[in-house]
């Protein structure tokens, strides 16, 4: 049971100085309480935990143009951030999360702030039709929930930098997706990053009706803190393992999508790398672990996904199939 509320603003816009904070107050937060942490980056692309960066970004030009990449710890596909738009994130240990009082904060704060919201799906939001913020999701030994909402961002970067999926977008062009989403200075001018931070923090505190206190950031584990940092702004982490080619099978499916790369040792998996946008984390982790060492047909990869992907029944549907339509039914491909 949520007993307290605690509120830390980062005023910096470092996305690996803010990204190292949430995970660090993750792993620290204490019994019965609930963080709200609010925060925004300067031009930065994050992705999901399990997504191959070079498919989803276009690195060169973000990087050139002075702008940086960022990998999250959630899930979910990857979206652009600037000072125009605001961060928040909830973390609870997994006992006390619970969406529906974090729903029902940022659709009344924004309400309050004149414009009409509703929640679209599991993890966007939308006004007028379009959408303002989207979300993602990690539960291990706590849970994080956090997302974005688009105050005064600038839209045309998302179509810059980004690469949108086939079958998320009309087309890949700046124009599809600056249609799709909306900030709330657009619906509103009278909405800045001061009134929306206010709004939420007001409506937080009336969604969960307990205390809310500040915490500032020389308040956390230093220790902790450093080593998200490295983490955080490290290669490894950032840009992930490249593919090294072999076989390749990918598909797009109602939770998202999923890119496995095969690389084969005499008809056997020596080597499997998974990239999604799905939410959910667990089953990109697994799959690799499972199929290494199997032998390079349809059915024996399909058999070893289903066992290890039965807690998650979709994808373990999915992919099951994927595998078996995708590889060979009988014989190895050498």
């Amino acid at each position: 049971m949520i007993k307290s509320v605690r509120l830390i603003e980062s005023e910096g816009l470092d996305p690996y100085e803010n990204l190292a904070l949430e995970e660090c107050l993750l792993k620290t937060l204490k019994t019965g309480e609930l963080i709200f942490y609010l925060w925004r980056n300067d031009r930065t692309v994050v992705i999901g935990r399990n997504q191959n960066c070079l498919r989803e970004c276009d690195v060169n030009s973000l990087e050139a143009d002075g702008g940086f990449l960022a990998r999250r710890v959630s899930g979910g596909g990857a979206v652009y951030h600037d000072a125009g738009n605001l961060n928040f994130s909830f973390i609870t240990s997994r006992g006390d999360y619970d969406e529906r009082p974090q729903n029902d904060a940022i659709i009344a704060a924004v309400k309050s702030l004149g414009v009409d919201a509703e929640r679209s799906g599991r993890n966007d939001f939308t006004a007028a039709g379009r959408k303002f913020s989207g979300n993602a999701y990690y539960h291990g030994a706590n849970s994080l929930r956090h997302g974005t909402i688009l105050v005064a961002a600038d839209v045309k970067k998302l179509g810059a930098y980004l690469n949108a999926p086939g079958g998320k977008l009309e087309t890949k062009g700046i124009r599809s997706v600056a249609s799709a989403v909306v900030n709330l200075s657009e619906l509103n001018n009278k909405i800045g990053i001061v009134e929306t931070k206010a709004a939420l923090i007001r409506a937080v505190a009336d969604s969960y009706a307990a205390p809310v206190t500040r915490i500032e950031k020389d308040e956390v584990d230093r220790a902790e803190y450093e080593a998200c940092h490295a983490k955080h702004r490290s290669p490894e982490w950032k840009y992930g393992d490249a593919p090294d080619g072999g076989y390749r099978i990918s598909g797009r499916f109602a939770w998202g999508g999923a890119e496995i790369f095969l690389t084969l040792n005499g008809g056997v998996v020596e080597r499997c790398r998974v990239y999604t946008d799905a939410l959910e984390t667990a089953p990109a982790e697994l799959l690799p672990g499972a199929l290494n060492g199997v032998r390079f047909t349809g059915a024996e990869l399909s058999r070893a996904a289903e066992k290890v992907l039965e807690p998650f029944a979709e994808i373990r549907r999915d992919i099951a199939n994927l595998l078996l339509e995708s590889c060979p039914r009988g014989g190895v491909l050498l």
